[in-house]
């Protein structure tokens, strides 16, 4: 079900499928369930959870937070 730059589609999530990504002892998650989830789940246990009425914002969200989580581990890195 991915489209061509290897992302869940719209259908796909409508399925029930889940798309995320795993970092360092946390995940974030997209989802659709009536209206579309984006879920963080941080190594401190809190849930940070945005809800979105377009596949378009929740993946420009999705995407977002997969590019902080990645500059982040880089900053870490260096310090």
């Amino acid at each position: 079900f991915p489209v061509t730059i290897g992302w869940l589609s719209k259908y796909a999530l409508a399925c029930g499928y889940v798309e995320w990504y795993n970092f360092d002892g946390g995940r974030i998650s997209l989802e659709l369930d009536g209206c579309y989830h984006v879920k963080q789940r941080g190594i401190d246990g809190h849930v940070y959870w945005e809800t979105f009425r377009t596949w378009y914002e929740a993946r420009n969200y999705f995407v977002k937070l997969i590019k902080l989580t990645k500059r982040k581990k880089k900053l870490d890195k260096i310090f």
